[in-house]
């Protein structure tokens, strides 16, 4: 990091703009064994990555000018999709820790939500038969 530091006093503003990233991301952690964590964090810094790469390309070709501009844009992009995918799946894994810890109330959740959507779906289906049987009825009598 004091490398980092020291390049900007020489104009490095690209290397600024990664030690803020580093910054910001460095606190994020995963529940998980380290050896898990630092695989997936380098998994989701590689998407990041490229998804703030292709939409810093895509500012380019829409007139930005500027390496210092386009710099900052692709950190700012990268850190914003690290956040986004570290949240997604920091809630990932405490989801599936919560069901293997609590399979009884897991269970339970899941038979309630297949009813709730078995019991919306026969209340649809019986709101169409009826609009449908009024329909005949209105066909009928005319």
């Amino acid at each position: 990091m004091v490398q980092d530091v020291e390049c900007v006093k020489d104009g490095g503003k690209d290397k600024l703009f990664k030690f803020i990233f580093d910054m910001i991301t460095e606190p994020l952690g995963l529940p998980i064994e380290w050896y898990q964590e630092w695989f997936l964090l380098g998994i989701i810094e590689a998407i990041s990555y490229e998804l703030a790469f292709s939409k810093v390309g895509m500012l380019y070709r829409g007139g930005m000018r500027g390496r210092t501009s386009g710099s900052f844009m692709h950190n700012l992009f990268k850190a914003g999709y690290f956040v986004l995918i570290w949240m997604i799946v920091r809630g990932i894994i405490i989801a599936v820790d919560f069901c293997t810890e609590h399979k009884v109330i897991t269970c339970i959740g899941v038979l309630l939500i297949f009813c709730g959507i078995a019991i919306f779906k026969i209340v649809k289906h019986r709101r169409q038969e009826e609009r449908l049987n009024n329909h005949l009825r209105e066909l009928n009598l005319k």
